[in-house]
């Protein structure tokens, strides 16, 4: 939502069928008028289709997001022939339309990321940070900066996932707490789930300028739920919320915390 109570959004459809739009939904005495922003993907794609998160604002009135697949295509991605996703920019121009930026399109260098399943979060200074399903140096996913650096924008990776027992495969966006740490979910764990189970990890920056990993909790069937697929948020004391998709109790999943 914006300071005027638009709303904003990514929708699955858009002027070029299943490829997805941006759009805005405007309060009105009679209701609410719907207004396409931009419509993802005409040609081979290369500015990024299928958006799989709501974009985030900054400080300036910007809309700032990702997409899973368009951009840089096979070889170079190896996880679709589709492409391997984008960062995407969109600037209001003042007339109520809007200009759709490519800031970063992935698999753009060797060990980069694939396939972003989450969105964004934005930091004090400015800085965005999310996670990839796939690519990196182990092609298990990564969690990237994005940072405006000598007047471009710049994506650098700050963990590569080694391993599946510790996490890999990101989808749910990340949470950033006030010390600059993130928090998300990954599938993966030493739970008896061939890698499903999940786990919550956290990475927190360091003196020395490098990321320091760790998981936080380890689901298994008959500890609270696994799948805990979706990300989670973390309050101002630093416990996380998330939910799982399925086991607990009655099988369907579970709403847990995680308190320090």
């Amino acid at each position: 939502m914006d300071s005027a109570g638009n709303l904003y959004g990514p929708i699955g459809s858009g002027e070029y069928k299943y490829y997805g739009a941006i759009g805005e939904l405007s309060p009105d005495p009679n209701g609410w008028i719907y207004t396409a922003l931009y419509s993802f993907c005409s040609t081979f794609c290369p500015d990024g289709f299928n958006p799989p998160a709501p974009p985030i604002w900054d400080g300036k009135g910007n809309m700032f997001g990702t997409t899973t697949e368009g951009g840089i295509r096979y070889p170079q991605c190896q996880a679709t022939t589709n492409g391997c996703g984008v960062i995407y920019e969109m600037t209001p121009n003042g007339d109520g339309a809007w200009t759709y930026h490519v800031l970063h399109r992935f698999a753009s260098f060797k060990n980069d990321g694939e396939t972003p399943l989450s969105g964004l979060v934005i930091d004090k200074a400015g800085n965005f940070y999310g996670a990839t399903w796939e690519g990196g140096r182990y092609d298990q996913g990564t969690i990237y900066k994005l940072a405006y650096t000598g007047g471009t924008w710049q994506e650098t990776i700050l963990y590569d996932f080694p391993n599946c027992t510790y996490g890999c495969g990101v989808e749910g966006t990340l949470a950033l707490d006030k010390a600059g740490s993130l928090y998300g979910t990954a599938a993966g764990g030493t739970g008896n789930c061939g890698f499903t189970c999940g786990v919550v990890f956290k990475l927190s920056p360091q003196k020395s300028g490098k990321w320091k990993y760790r998981v936080v909790y380890d689901f298994t069937p008959e500890g609270g739920g696994f799948q805990p697929f979706y990300g989670v948020i973390v309050d101002d004391k630093g416990n996380l919320f998330g939910t799982t998709s399925q086991f607990g109790k009655y099988g369907g999943g579970t709403a847990f915390e995680i308190t320090q």
